[in-house]
Formats: C-alpha cells, structure tokens, sequence
C-alpha cells in the first residue's frame, strides 16, 4: 500500500485550472468562435481599398489584440472564483494512499475513497499527477510530494496500473 502527504498550495489550483480548461472541448469551441469571430471582424474593419498585404498584417494583430485580451480577461475572472475561503479543504495537507479498493484520501476535513473504476482518466505532466474523479475534477498530486524521481515514477505506475486493471 504506497502512500504519500503533501501540501496543496494556491499554484497548484491554478495549475490544475489552466490543464483542465485549455483542454476541454467546450472551451476549445469558445476559443475557435471567437477566434473567428475576431478574424472576420477584424478583416472587415479595415478598408477594402487598403492593400492586401496591409489588410492582413492589421486584421493579424487586431485578432493578436483581441485574443491577448480575452486571455487575460478569462484569467483574470478563474483567478478571482479561485480566491475563496472555500477552497481550504484543497489548501491543506492531503495524505494519499494506494489501497485494495481505491486512492484514498485524507485531510483534516475527510476522509474519501475514490474506488478504482471511480477513476476515468491519469494524467501525468511534469510538475503533476491528475487523478481525475469527473470531467473537471481531480486529486492534484505535486512532484515535490516525492523525495526523488524514482519515487516519483514508482507511485504514478502504481497508480496507473491499479486504475487499467480495474478500469
């Protein structure tokens, strides 16, 4: 039974927020419509008698504008729902453990057993091992949690083979 302790910190919400939502299909979806929604917008801004190297180079960095400005706007907004007393039972020390029957977690406000087919998707990046429990959520476990990289690499096989076997 491998088990491990660490400490969430702020960074790590944020990490795990900027994994998750680049990559779900609905934000996905957003960003093409609005990137396309710039382009033509931008395109048509411009005059139709200016050159079309010049329409181009403009419509480029009106839509580099735009985007930057989304971006920054989208992080500013998940930056200020992540600032939240309610985010205390994440902010605090998590022990893991590897069991039989499931990844068992434990903090000074529960105790949960995720069972093994209860764990749809791993996800392994360099700084994290995302555990995922649902399309949005997961138990965030930092590298620093481990005392060397074989320990690192050891706990995330474990892990894996435990959830495909039971999967």
């Amino acid at each position: 039974m491998a088990s491990i302790q660490y400490t969430n910190t702020f960074a790590d919400i944020l990490s795990f927020s900027a994994y998750t939502y680049s990559r779900s299909p609905v934000m996905l979806a957003l960003y093409s419509l609005l990137f396309g929604f710039a382009c033509i917008s931008s395109y048509t801004a411009v005059p139709a008698s200016a050159a079309l190297g010049i329409r181009l180079l403009t419509t480029a960095i009106m839509v580099l504008l735009f985007m930057l400005a989304f971006f920054i706007f989208f992080s500013v907004i998940v930056l200020l729902s992540l600032i939240s007393k309610a985010n205390k039972t994440f902010l605090t020390q998590h022990t893991i453990t590897l069991a039989d029957t499931g990844l068992i977690e434990e903090t000074e406000f529960n105790r949960t057993e995720q069972r093994w087919p209860g764990i749809p998707r791993l996800v392994r990046t360099r700084r994290y091992i995302y555990a995922y429990i649902s399309q949005y959520a997961a138990h965030v476990i930092p590298r620093r949690a481990f005392s060397d990289a074989a320990s690192w690499e050891s706990f995330y096989e474990e892990l894996q083979s435990r959830v495909r076997r039971n999967a």
